[in-house]
């Protein structure tokens, strides 16, 4: 798990496709929370702008890890995975849906002070 401070100088970017509208807000409430836990926002931007150093990725991104993630080990249906990536860390969905869990998993563990999130998951019993 990257350190609170990688965090907080994150930015948090969301795939610009057609559910950007639901990507968008889970991006800006995982940046509210964020701020929260490690006492800075990261920023948020789409996957259409610049590259940063450190980056979140939420969903299918156009950033080369992202992809490479989605292309070389897809996610099964209704799941999530969250992943360390060079200087990323991917929070990855195939839904709206699923990227919200995955969100939502990355925090808890966060606030509970794991070393590690890497996880498969899936959100059907």
């Amino acid at each position: 798990m990257k350190d609170l401070e990688w965090i907080a100088n994150a930015q948090v970017v969301y795939a610009d496709d057609e559910f950007a509208v639901y990507r968008r807000e889970a991006a800006k409430e995982l940046s509210v929370k964020l701020g929260e836990i490690v006492g800075a926002q990261p920023a948020v931007c789409s996957d259409e702008e610049a590259e940063a150093e450190h980056e979140i990725l939420l969903g299918p991104c156009r950033r080369t890890e992202a992809q490479r993630l989605y292309e070389q080990e897809p996610l099964a249906w209704m799941s999530f995975r969250i992943k360390t990536e060079g200087d990323k860390i991917l929070l990855a969905g195939n839904t709206p849906f699923t990227d919200l869990r995955a969100c939502d998993c990355f925090l808890e563990a966060l606030q509970a002070g794991r070393d590690s999130v890497e996880c498969d998951r899936s959100v059907l019993p």
